[in-house]
């Protein structure tokens, strides 16, 4: 239970931005090519950094919110996307690390200073 409690809001932001939000935007446009770029590059990216960042600064450096973020995407690449968009896990593995890194720092300094 407590790892519900834990997980929840992480969960639910990578469930809308790795399956909800690619499935509403190539259903309502045409061509898809810009909406996949948009979804991977921008949408993705910006949701993985902000919940990594704020999992970071609330419980420390954390795997299993890591491992969630990584099965999460490969389930939406073979579901939503394909096997090609796999690539752009290594995008987000940097954008993991800088928030990882981050949020690690607002840790430090907010409760040294608190």
């Amino acid at each position: 239970m407590n790892l519900i409690r834990k997980y929840w809001l992480s969960f639910i932001i990578y469930l809308a931005a790795f399956f909800a939000a690619p499935a509403i935007m190539l259903g309502s446009i045409d061509n898809g090519f810009g909406a996949v770029i948009l979804n991977l590059i921008l949408i993705n990216s910006i949701a993985v950094f902000f919940v990594t960042c704020y999992m970071t600064y609330k419980y420390g450096f954390d795997w299993i919110h890591l491992l969630m973020m990584v099965i999460l995407y490969l389930l939406s690449c073979f579901i939503v996307w394909n096997d090609s968009a796999i690539i752009y896990l290594v995008l987000y593995g940097i954008i993991t690390s800088a928030a990882l890194l981050l949020g690690y720092l607002f840790r430090r300094k907010i409760r040294s200073n608190g």
